[in-house]
């Protein structure tokens, strides 16, 4: 019924270009552009265009043959769920069974890689975070050292101006006898010594520290 309506209306509104016979062919021949631009409105009318945005990602790593298979085969149940009731209890249950596939895939790969890196500590890190979506950003060449020496100014400035005119901290005096002997103090040519061991990587490529 509605594949018949839609031919119905795009019938009529051909019909409204009245253009028959030798019409028609000066049309084509002199005024391609207009025929094109007519039938393109039509098309829209019939078929409005709109914007799609395809995202395309990797699999999961733990996604694997039998994930793939178990995946199509529901797929391939769901296109021929309309046919009958007992086509469609099929595809419900095959995608129950998929989706219990998925979640045990998910947990035992991820229960194995964590388990099998607790001697490794930033390969353990860097699974959990790649587990939490949190996977580490790469560098972009658009910050620059003036950009980053801003952007912490700016937030400074902004802390400054929003805690203006707000009333003065209040310190509570410490207990008796409390003090801080733990720390060692250090000197210039110590902090020099430090900051100079460090290798290149650890600091940005636009602002390197001198060596």
């Amino acid at each position: 019924m509605y594949v018949a309506q839609r031919a119905q209306s795009f019938e009529y509104l051909c019909a409204r270009l009245d253009v028959r016979g030798s019409a028609c062919t000066v049309l084509l021949v002199y005024r391609p552009a207009s025929v094109v631009s007519v039938i393109t409105s039509i098309a829209d009318q019939m078929v409005p265009p709109k914007t799609v945005t395809c995202r395309h990602r990797a699999s999961d790593p733990w996604f694997d043959d039998e994930c793939r298979t178990a995946r199509k085969n529901c797929r391939r149940l769901e296109r021929q769920s309309h046919r009958s009731l007992a086509v469609m209890d099929r595809w419900r249950t095959k995608l129950r069974s998929y989706r219990r596939l998925t979640r045990r895939k998910h947990a035992d790969f991820w229960h194995i890689s964590i388990e099998g890196q607790k001697t490794s500590p930033r390969r353990l890190w860097r699974s959990i975070d790649q587990l939490m979506g949190r996977e580490k950003q790469a560098a972009s060449p658009d910050i620059t050292a003036s950009v980053f020496y801003k952007h912490f100014v700016d937030k400074i400035w902004g802390v400054c101006a929003s805690t203006d005119g707000a009333a003065d901290p209040v310190f509570r005096p410490g207990q008796d006898g409390s003090k801080l002997d733990v720390f060692q103090p250090v000197d210039v040519d110590e902090i020099t010594s430090l900051i100079a061991s460090l290798p290149n990587k650890q600091c940005s490529s636009s602002d390197p520290i001198p060596t």
